[in-house]
């Protein structure tokens, strides 16, 4: 068997694992939280129907994700387990360029250990939204072809890294923009060293295109949202975009990011610190192996502005998660990193073991990497049971990870707004909770989604949504116990929208409750909702 043979098997086992668990938990939801997930996938239905996004209905994000998830929606219907199909795509994207971009330096069984890794991501921490994951793929590709260029100096691959980041910036601003700023980082680098090396063509070739490629991504960006908000309120605009400290529950310093960043991981959750030690062990050997290892031609040419690229990313994309200190954004970016990372080590650490034993290194990590994964895979199926079951048209999911709370309000509630509405009626969920009306199927009454204090909504619009109300009557009013209990949310009527709440609470009365109990420490982690009825007139 050949070289381009073997990368082939090993490129299609990689897609067959990955498929084979994407087939085996389709139908497995870890989370499905009322306010991150309910915006996505109803924003994803909203746009798919022809409603304009931060115009028609509160989207914060860019426009690429609604195009993708909407395509799946129209092909394979409106529901959880249509987005579900989408995301294991995605990581299926993501597996697949990381190990295209670590063929370029190591062997096809490293590079098939390393894309199975993302199935650690996918399975063991998923991330709390639909929209985020479309940066992976993108991200992995754009490292791909800057890695392509380094080898190969063809432009062409500049180009196409600038139009996935620009892909990027259209799924999360913030984080486009960052990655583009480590990706022309990286390239300036590699010229650089190129040059004290005596690469040909010299400074004007590379000035002319060091000048096209912010400028191609700026204006892929800028027309891009330019479009979207087209017609929309400067004040919609400045809600969705959500940049000012206002919309923010917390602004954090740098400092208290970095203290709070030691204490995740040696106060607030320890188990941390055995990724840690994993992560260095792993480093460990890769660092003894590459200094008894002789560098191989592409090493001694590529490596270190390979390794400098990854750095940066890395760098760069942290920037997220000091934006609001929260830790689950550090393991979102850092993931891709190690992934990369775990490929090199496992290549350098061949040096250290005789070649007979290295296969037995190869089955050892293999197994490593899959087990959480099985041991997700088997908690998945534990949780098929009728009482986890969304067991409605737009649902055909389990949820695994959910309270018992947090289930019961999710199917009793949505059972209850079915029951006791009409397609084509509307409803009004707040403080934020839009996934019930897209597990129901009702139009959420007003364009706005996010209330609480933190939205600051202006006084024109709560007039707005109180008309609109007033004007074709709304059946159904659903309130969750993030009211009062959540920061930056406040009380419903009293400390924010007060003349919408006492026009809610003059003319509707509590009818059902679900989820239980009402007052918790944490009612992101312990939903409940109680029902508002209108009164007969």
């Amino acid at each position: 068997m050949n070289d381009k043979q073997k990368d082939g098997l090993w490129f299609w086992l990689l897609m067959g694992g990955m498929v084979f668990f994407g087939i085996v938990t389709l139908r497995s939801q870890p989370h499905l939280s009322p306010d991150d997930f309910g915006k996505d996938l109803y924003g994803f239905e909203m746009f798919l129907k022809g409603a304009w996004p931060c115009r028609d209905f509160a989207w914060q994000y860019g426009p690429l994700m609604l195009f993708y998830y909407g395509f799946w929606f129209a092909v394979g219907g409106v529901k959880v387990l249509t987005a579900r199909i989408g995301l294991g795509f995605l990581y299926l994207l993501s597996s697949v360029a990381a190990y295209r971009a670590l063929r370029l330096f190591v062997s096809p069984p490293i590079a098939f250990l390393s894309g199975l890794a993302f199935l650690i991501q996918w399975l063991v921490y998923p991330y709390y939204n639909f929209n985020h994951i479309g940066s992976m793929p993108l991200l992995m590709f754009s490292i791909f072809c800057l890695w392509k260029f380094f080898r190969t100096h063809r432009w062409r691959w500049c180009y196409g890294g600038t139009l996935a980041i620009a892909g990027m910036a259209l799924g999360k601003i913030n984080t486009g923009v960052f990655s583009f700023a480590a990706f022309f980082v990286s390239l300036v680098f590699y010229l650089i060293v190129s040059k004290a090396r005596g690469f040909e063509d010299a400074s004007s070739l590379w000035t002319r295109h060091l000048v096209f490629l912010p400028l191609l991504f700026g204006v892929l960006v800028a027309v891009s949202y330019g479009v979207m908000y087209s017609g929309t309120p400067l004040a919609y605009v400045d809600q969705c975009l959500t940049v000012r400290k206002i919309y923010r529950d917390q602004t954090l310093s740098l400092r208290i990011c970095l203290i709070h960043l030691v204490q995740w991981f040696w106060v607030w959750d320890r188990s941390r610190l055995r990724w840690v030690g994993v992560i260095l062990f792993f480093g460990l050997l890769g660092f003894l192996g590459f200094r008894k290892s002789e560098r191989t031609p592409v090493e001694k040419k590529f490596l270190l502005p390979s390794l400098v690229s990854l750095l940066l990313f890395e760098g760069f994309n942290l920037s997220d998660y000091f934006m609001l200190g929260h830790i689950y954004r550090l393991d979102y970016w850092s993931f891709p990193v190690l992934v990369l990372l775990l490929g090199f080590c496992l290549h350098w650490a061949k040096a250290l073991f005789h070649p007979r034993l290295r296969g037995a290194l190869w089955c050892a990590v293999f197994l490593a990497v899959l087990a959480l994964p099985l041991q997700s895979v088997k908690k998945a199926f534990a949780a098929h049971v009728p009482e986890r079951f969304l067991d409605f048209e737009r649902g055909g999911v389990y949820l695994v990870d959910e309270n018992p709370s947090t289930t019961e309000a999710l199917r009793k509630g949505t059972r209850f707004i079915l029951e006791n509405t009409k397609p084509g009626d509307e409803i009004l969920a707040v403080p934020v909770a839009p996934l019930y009306c897209f597990l129901s199927g009702r139009r959420h009454a007003v364009r706005e989604i996010y209330f609480g204090e933190i939205g600051w909504l202006r006084d024109w619009q709560e007039e707005r949504m109180l008309y609109e109300i007033q004007a074709r009557p709304v059946p159904l009013v659903v309130l969750t116990n993030l009211d009062g209990q959540s920061s930056g949310f406040g009380v419903f009527g009293k400390t924010y929208v007060k003349k919408l709440g006492a026009y809610v609470f003059d003319h509707y009365r509590e009818v059902r409750r679900f989820g239980e109990p009402w007052e918790v420490n944490n009612p992101r982690r312990s939903h409940a909702i109680k029902i508002y009825q209108r009164k007969p007139e």
